[in-house]
Parts: structure tokens; C-alpha cells; sequence
């Protein structure tokens, strides 16, 4: 389906700026009249008094249309009503913080009014520029909105759409936690900007992966959409069930990036080849060092354990002669 702005149908309201964008400019002040003496002074009072509400109104009504950037404490502002991700990638946070802490937040995040809780907001999207500020101490720059729970999920998704953020399970995830919150079909799908079909394909896989196994594996970016597919059917099976949950927890699972995660939950789900045989060095302390898995026309050394880059490259370097020594050995 081709992609269309569907927000901006839903909040009739101009599309949000790509940066910092100063309020519109207050009227200044009416000269002062020529009237003298303390009648002038009253006069002008008044006067001064009735411009002055007229700017506030006119301030207030930017506010609640949006239009404004304001400057709001990031200790008054909570998560969205659904959430989108599967945690913050640190390395990711990190170059964020440095970036907001170095040439401030150039864009503004967008809020909503908390529908239950004076003097409070919850965020359409920029979790992660929230998180940054709180992080400095400094103050959030937002756009704040009067959005419905619909609208406000919309953003939220389009948002992310717009910037392809998210992973292909944390779409399906947030597919699947907006129909548990009672969300009808057409929300999802504009929030997701996908049809009807992507939508149900989306939610299905989430449906047959349990949410453990979901979270602990992670967001996994490169792990895509097909792979996904794959063991979420693969998961239909209480067999790969109990083979994934023995996997997971393993002393090593926890050690391995949300990517290697995933390959190992995926491996764990595989059926063995009836000529394949596994072989497993294990540590003192139970963490999984390697795994030779043997095949007829192949053989695969799989590294585990908190040191598996650094014991890899040590392998791997040493291969030459350890080649030339089975030659040898191989000789006699």
C-alpha cells in the first residue's frame, strides 16, 4: 500500500517542523495614548491589561493547537500508553546524550495533556529525546497536542514509520499490544501504515512466539522479517517450545548480543539431520565455550561465552598451524 500522511488527516493540524521553531511573535504593545494626568495612567492600565489578555488567550490557543515549542521538565513526562520497543539500545542512547548535551535538542518531542493527571504528559514519540534530557538534567523541548488515545498511538507509529525505527518484531509487537488494548483494525493499520493483510500477518507472529522468548531475545535488527516468520511457526511445536526455553536459559544466552540471540534461539529450534552430531566444550562454571556441530560435507565451530569475539580471533589465528600439525600427525 503506497504510504500517505495519514496523521495529518487525523490531527487536522500542519506537519510538525524538522527542527527548532520559535513562537509566533507577541503583539507589542499599543503606544501609549495622549491622555494625561491620572486619567491617562488608568486609561493606559486598562489598555495594557486588555492587550496583555489578549496575548495570553492567544498563547493558550497555540498551546492547544500545537503550534508552539515549549520547554517542559522531563520529570513531568511519562511513556506512551503502548510501548513501541524492546528497550533503548545503549550505544545508541549514548551517542544521543552526547549529541543533545553538545548542540542541544534540536527536535521537539510530541506530548499530550496526561487525561488523568493535572501537570502531567505522556508522549506521542521521542521516548529516546526525553530519556537524553532527563539523563542531563535539562528541560524537553515539545510540541503539545489535545490527541486521543487513537491519535496519539497514530503518531506514535508514524513517526517511527518515517524514520524505518523500529525493528520488524517491535512493529509486530506494538501491532499486537495495540489490538490487546482494544484498538480496531483501521488504527493499527494507520499506525503502521501497512493494509489490513500486513497488519494480520504482523500480529499472527507475535501470537505464536510467547512474549518471553520475544523480550529476551530482543529487537534484533538484522534478523528480519522471513527469520521471524520462520520460528514463530517453528514455535507452533512443544518440542522447539522446550528446546528455545532450555536455550534461554543457558548461562551464556545473556551474554550474547540481541542478534547472536536470536540465531541461537533459532538454531535451538532446527531439527538435527540424522547424520549431524553436536559436541560441546563447557566451562567450570557451566558457560558454553564452543560447539563443533559435524555434518557429512561440512563441520561448523560455533563460539559462546562472555569472551567468544576475542577466543574466536585466537582460534582463527592459530588455524595455519594447527593444520600443518594434523598434517603431520596425519603423516605417521
Amino acid at each position: 500500500m503506497a504510504r500517505k500522511n495519514l496523521l495529518d488527516g487525523l490531527l487536522g493540524a500542519p506537519q510538525l517542523p524538522a527542527g527548532n521553531s520559535p513562537p509566533a511573535p507577541l503583539r507589542s504593545s499599543p503606544a501609549p495614548l495622549s491622555h494625561g494626568g491620572a486619567i491617562g495612567s488608568v486609561t493606559r492600565s486598562i489598555e495594557l491589561l486588555r492587550v496583555e489578555a489578549s496575548e495570553a488567550r492567544e498563547l493558550r490557543t497555540q498551546l492547544e493547537a500545537g503550534q508552539t515549542v515549549v520547554e517542559l521538565d522531563a520529570d513531568a513526562i511519562d511513556s506512551s500508553i503502548i510501548s513501541d520497543r524492546l528497550g533503548f539500545d545503549a550505544e545508541q542512547m549514548s551517542s544521543l546524550i552526547s549529541s543533545i548535551a553538545e548542540h542541544g535538542q534540536q527536535v521537539p518531542v510530541l506530548l499530550r495533556r496526561h487525561p488523568d493527571v493535572p501537570g502531567r504528559y505522556q508522549v506521542a514519540y521521542g521516548h529516546r529525546r526525553v530519556k537524553a534530557a532527563r539523563h542531563l538534567g535539562r528541560k524537553v523541548r515539545a510540541i503539545v497536542r489535545p490527541l486521543t488515545d487513537a491519535e496519539l498511538v497514530v503518531a506514535q507509529g508514524q513517526e517511527n514509520n518515517a524514520r524505518t525505527d523500529l525493528t520488524f518484531i517491535e512493529r509486530a509487537l506494538f501491532a499486537a499490544r495495540l489490538e490487546d488494548a482494544g484498538f480496531d483494525r483501521p488504527t493499527i493499520m494507520a499506525a503502521l501504515a501497512v493494509d489490513k493483510t500486513a497488519a494480520s500477518k504482523l500480529i499472527a507472529v507475535v501470537r505464536r512466539i510467547p512474549t518471553p522468548i520475544i523480550e529476551a531475545i530482543g529487537p534484533a535488527p538484522k534478523a528480519g522479517r522471513d527469520r521471524w516468520i520462520t520460528l514463530s511457526e517453528r514455535l507452533e511445536t512443544k518440542k522447539a517450545a522446550i528446546a528455545v526455553e532450555g536455550r534461554i536459559s543457558e548461562p551464556d544466552f545473556g551474554t550474547l548480543g540481541t542478534d547472536q540471540r536470536f540465531l541461537a534461539v533459532f538454531a535451538a529450534t532446527d531439527k538435527p539431520r540424522k547424520s549431524q552430531t553436536t559436541t560441546r566444550w563447557i566451562e567450570g562454571d557451566g558457560k558454553r565455550v564452543a560447539q563443533l556441530v559435524t555434518e557429512p560435507k561440512r563441520s561448523l565451530i560455533v563460539f559462546g561465552g562472555a569472551q567468544t569475539a576475542q577466543f574466536a580471533r585466537f582460534v582463527s589465528e592459530h588455524i595455519p598451524e594447527l593444520y600443518q600439525d594434523f598434517l603431520a600427525k596425519s603423516d605417521t
